[in-house]
């Protein structure tokens, strides 16, 4: 009869089993170890939505370049043309006390009329530490 050799079958299979096994671990520990390096060089989502704002870092107890956009568009919307910071004493301030305000350049979607002219481009003040849109 046929000489089979099961101790040698079990062997193999064993030995296949145990092979199989290491490679999954090798791949699982290369897969982690590529998903921390992948984490590691991604960047931190930037919180710079508008590339108008990129030169402007966040301060702490003033509203942000975004933040004063989003209050302008709210009330003027359109398209944000240029933004900055500038120290101007308000109308209502009887003292000399100067404030700061993000001072934003808006292209109208429906222009503004007076009682002169019609005009498309405004420049919005924004106060910086209140967000309140300064009145002229």
């Amino acid at each position: 009869m046929n000489n089979v050799d099961f101790e040698g079958i079990l062997i193999k299979r064993h030995h296949y089993w145990r092979n199989l096994l290491i490679v999954l671990f090798i791949a699982v520990v290369i897969a982690g170890v590529w998903w921390v390096q992948i984490e590691q060089e991604s960047p931190a989502p930037e919180q710079t939505v508008n590339p108008l704002c990129a030169e402007f870092s966040p301060v702490e107890e003033e509203i942000t370049c975004e933040e004063a956009i989003d209050i302008a568009l709210e009330e003027y919307p359109g398209d944000v043309y240029e933004i900055y910071k500038s120290s101007i004493r308000p109308v209502e301030n009887k003292t000399m006390h100067q404030k700061g305000f993000w001072i934003i350049g808006i292209n109208l979607k429906t222009p503004i009329k007076t009682s002169f002219t019609e005009t498309k481009n405004i420049q919005i003040a924004v106060d910086i530490e209140s967000g309140k849109i300064e009145k002229s």
